[in-house]
Formats: C-alpha cells, structure tokens, sequence
C-alpha cells in the first residue's frame, strides 16, 4: 500500500476540426477529428501530449496549463475542456493507439465504447462534469 496521498489532477483535453484527411475522418463529427491532452508536470511546467498516425508529439511550456488552454481556446477550430478527475493509481493497460485511446490512458479514463473523439467529449461532459475553457 502507498501511503502517499495523490491529490485530484486538473487536465485539459483540447479536441479540433483537423481536416478530412483520413479515410475515417468521414465517420467523425464535424469539429471533432482530433485529440490531445495538457496537463502540469509543476505550477509552473505544463506538458502536450499528442497522439498522432505515427508517433507522439510532446511539447511543454514553462507556465500553467491553464493558460496554454486558453491560448488554444483562442483558435476558432478549437474546443478545450477542463478536466478534474481524482489522482488515484489507474491500470495503463488498453490495446488502443488511436488520439482518443492515448488521451483516455494518460488521464486514467476506462471507457471501451468511446472511440471517437466526440464520443468522448460527450463523455467528460457527462460522466465527468467537463467544463469549456473560454479563450483570454
């Protein structure tokens, strides 16, 4: 047992149009092609993570994580929602590598149904009472 107490995690998960570029953009929900995931290493070192065909973008910032998601939010094919969900330990384990399967196992999410990345703004929103993020 770890007696260390893991403190509830704010994320952000900042879904775009992204373009018809694949052929399984055509089964997506207008505006919502793609997901990514920003989340605070420190107050003060956010980091990116985004999934992509092949291979994983990191890109991280010396400022909060909040304000990263408003200057994303400021994008017009941008939705960003914020994310509370507790720090308990989590299984890593899922067999899927697509932007929302990665985006669902960094935050510790087991939701096998949700494959789209609509789906699975409908389910924060739902299940995890997500909020919007406004731009500055």
């Amino acid at each position: 047992m770890n007696d260390v107490e893991n403190p509830p995690r704010d994320w952000y998960v900042v879904f775009n149009a992204g373009g018809r570029r694949w052929w399984w953009s055509k089964y997506l929900q207008p505006g919502f092609s793609h997901a990514f995931v920003i989340g605070e290493i420190t107050e003060k070192l956010s980091v990116a993570i985004d999934p992509v065909l092949h291979g994983c973008n990191i890109i991280h910032w010396n400022d909060e994580a909040e304000i990263v998601a408003r200057c994303y939010a400021s994008y017009p094919d941008h939705t960003v929602l914020k994310v509370t969900l507790p720090g308990e330990p989590r299984k890593l384990f899922q067999l899927e590598s697509h932007c929302v399967g990665v985006v669902k196992r960094i935050m510790g999410i087991e939701s096998g149904l949700t494959l789209t990345p609509h789906g699975l703004y409908r389910l924060l929103c739902r299940k995890y009472a997500a909020t919007q993020v406004n731009p500055f």
